[in-house]
C-alpha cells in the first residue's frame, strides 16, 4: 500500500502533486495563475497597448488625456503647446555687461534723467538740478571722488555801467539777483532799492541790504538765499544812511562807481 498526494485544481479535479526523486514535494514546478489573474504575457501585453497611447476610451469625451514624452530635446524649450524662457535668459550672467543688456532703456540710468516716473534699475549718486528740474549724477574727479563743492546755477541776465554812475537800474522788473559788485572812487554806502527807476533822497533800503565801502574799493554782494525783488533792483551810492536815530539816506551828487549785477 503507498500514498499518494493530491491535489485540487480550480475546476475541482483531483490532480497528483509532484515528488521529487527523494520523496519530497517538487515546488519548483509551475503553478498557474488564477482565473483572470496577472501573468507576465498579459503584463507585456498591457505595456503593448499603453505605448501607443492610452484608448480612445479614456482620451476622448472629457476623460483622462496625457501625453508622454521620452526626453526633451536638446536646446528646445517646448512641451507640447507651452514654451518656456530660452536657455539664454535661464542663464546665469557672467558680467554687468551682459545683465545691464537685458535691462530696458526706460528702465536704465542715463546722462540726463528726468525726474523718475518709474522703477530703475542701477546705483547711482543723484543730485537734483532744480535750475533744468531734472536729476544728475553727483559729478566726481579724476580719482573717482564725488565733488561736493557748492556751485551755484549761472544766472540768465546781467546788467552792468559802462561810465561811472551814482546809482543803476540793474532790473526794470521782478527779479531775483545772485551777485551785485561796485567799485567806488569815494568812501560811503551802497544801498540795494526794490524799485523800477532811479530813486531819490529819503528811499528805504529794501531788507535792510546796506554795505559800507572804501575809496578805490570793490564791493561784491552774494546772495546766499534767493530773495526776490518784486519791483526791481536799483543799486545806489549814499552819502548819509541815517540821521541820529533816524533813517535818512542822501544820494551822492558825484558819478563815482561802477555797478554791475546778476539775476534771474
Amino acid at each position: 500500500m503507498s500514498m499518494v498526494a493530491m491535489g485540487r485544481k480550480a475546476d475541482g479535479t483531483l490532480v497528483e502533486l509532484p515528488i521529487t526523486a527523494g520523496g519530497k514535494l517538487d515546488t519548483s514546478a509551475t503553478v498557474e495563475p488564477a482565473a483572470g489573474g496577472a501573468t507576465e504575457a498579459k503584463q507585456d501585453d498591457m505595456i503593448a497597448a499603453l505605448a501607443g497611447g492610452l484608448p480612445l476610451a479614456l482620451s476622448a469625451g472629457g476623460g483622462v488625456k496625457a501625453g508622454l514624452v521620452d526626453a526633451l530635446p536638446a536646446g528646445s524649450n517646448t512641451i507640447g503647446a507651452v514654451t518656456g524662457p530660452s536657455a539664454a535668459a535661464l542663464a546665469l550672467d557672467s558680467s554687468l555687461i551682459t545683465l545691464n543688456a537685458k535691462i530696458p532703456a526706460s528702465a536704465a540710468l542715463s546722462d540726463s534723467l528726468s525726474n523718475p516716473t518709474t522703477a530703475l534699475l542701477g546705483a547711482a549718486m543723484l543730485t537734483w538740478n532744480s535750475g533744468t528740474s531734472q536729476w544728475k549724477r553727483l559729478p566726481g574727479d579724476s580719482t573717482g571722488v564725488p565733488s561736493v563743492i557748492s556751485r551755484k546755477n549761472a544766472p540768465t541776465s546781467r546788467s552792468g555801467s559802462t561810465s561811472l554812475q551814482i546809482q543803476r537800474t540793474i532790473a526794470a522788473f521782478s527779479c531775483v539777483p545772485y551777485v551785485v559788485r561796485v567799485w567806488s572812487s569815494t568812501a560811503g554806502y551802497i544801498a540795494l532799492a526794490n524799485a523800477s527807476s532811479a530813486v531819490a533822497d529819503g528811499f528805504t533800503p529794501y531788507g535792510g541790504q546796506v554795505y559800507a565801502i572804501e575809496a578805490g574799493k570793490n564791493l561784491t554782494i552774494e546772495f546766499e538765499f534767493r530773495e526776490s525783488y518784486t519791483t526791481g533792483l536799483v543799486v545806489v551810492f549814499c552819502t548819509q544812511i541815517h540821521s541820529g536815530t533816524s533813517l535818512s539816506t542822501v544820494i551822492g551828487l558825484t558819478n563815482c562807481c561802477l555797478f554791475t549785477g546778476q539775476y534771474d
